[in-house]
This record gives structure tokens, C-alpha cells and sequence, in this order.
């Protein structure tokens, strides 16, 4: 069906509960977006 955007019917109220559980857009869910480096590995990899 052109012009609906399943998106907006199906996940707009868990984004809402997201936000009201102090979630914002641009966050992420599924993963850590950084990770501290051990010293070894800030020799290895910088």
C-alpha cells in the first residue's frame, strides 16, 4: 500500500514509551556504542 509507512502505525508507541522511559532519538538499544580499551590494546590498536 504506497504511501504508509508501516513504521509509523507499528513501532511509534514503543518509541513513545522509549522516550518516556528517557530514551532519545539517536540512541542505541542493541549495542554499546564505545568501549574502554584496555592499555594493551590502546598499544595495539593506536
Amino acid at each position: 500500500m504506497p504511501g504508509i509507512n508501516e513504521a509509523n502505525n507499528t513501532d511509534l508507541k514503543y518509541v513513545e514509551k522509549l522516550q518516556q522511559l528517557g530514551w532519545e532519538r539517536g540512541d542505541t538499544l542493541l549495542y554499546q556504542q564505545e568501549y574502554a580499551l584496555s592499555l594493551e590494546h590502546q598499544e595495539i590498536f593506536w
